[in-house]
């Protein structure tokens, strides 16, 4: 998406700078549901990390992570994710500088 915008944001319609100013808001819902994803496995890695130093009882660990390949997997998901989220936020900027100053952009763009 952010390809598209850099090649094509001096053309776009009003209206579509409207609807890519809403990427900022979609931004926010991702992070919001990133955080409660990664609240959901710090939950799960606290509870099997007490569950293995139970020493009498072994068969309470979930073993969420069973794989070695399972938490650098987990890990590169959430950095591309936060990625992404960079990107939404700096194209639905740039649609709301454009729509709130296109004189701005108007005289870069004659250049």
């Amino acid at each position: 998406m952010f390809e598209l915008w850099e090649h094509n944001a001096a053309s776009f319609s009003k209206e579509q700078l409207e609807w890519f100013s809403g990427a900022t808001d979609y931004a926010g819902m991702l992070a919001s549901d990133l955080q409660d994803v990664i609240e959901g496995l710090g939950c799960l890695i606290s509870e099997d990390g007490a569950r293995s130093e139970d020493k009498t009882n072994r068969s309470l660990c979930a073993e969420n992570f069973q794989s070695h390949h399972d938490i650098p997997m987990l890990l590169f998901f959430i950095a591309r994710s936060l990625d992404n989220i960079q990107g939404l936020i700096e194209v639905g900027d740039s649609a709301k500088d454009r729509l709130a100053f296109p004189e701005r952009y108007r005289k870069v763009e004659s250049l």
